[in-house]
Order: structure tokens, then C-alpha cells, then sequence
């Protein structure tokens, strides 16, 4: 009962326990899928007049 981070007992920690649908790596995945046209949003005015220049 001393090693449980979370201060609980074992029963409580595998009654609290949460299960992902997918794994920690496709998770990480995701969270970068969804993050980088984040970053890409302050360049979409150079990115629309390089696509702008590049279609004429």
C-alpha cells in the first residue's frame, strides 16, 4: 500500500484506472496532428500569397 503514487490502495487504483481506447504513441500522434496547424496559422498569409504568385 506504501508504493501507490496516488496515495490510494491497490484496489482503489485499479478501481480508478483509465483505459485508453488507443495507445500512449498514437495519442502522441494525435495531439501532434492536431497541434501544428496551430503553429501554421500565424504563416497562412505567406503561405495564400506563395499559393496566389504561384497559380497566376
Amino acid at each position: 500500500m506504501a508504493d501507490t503514487p496516488c496515495m490510494h490502495c491497490t484496489r482503489c487504483q485499479r478501481a480508478v484506472a483509465v483505459e485508453y481506447q488507443n495507445s500512449p504513441a498514437a495519442r502522441r500522434w494525435w495531439k501532434l496532428y492536431f497541434t501544428v496547424p496551430l503553429f501554421l496559422l500565424p504563416a497562412s498569409p505567406f503561405l495564400a500569397a506563395d499559393f496566389a504568385v504561384c497559380c497566376r
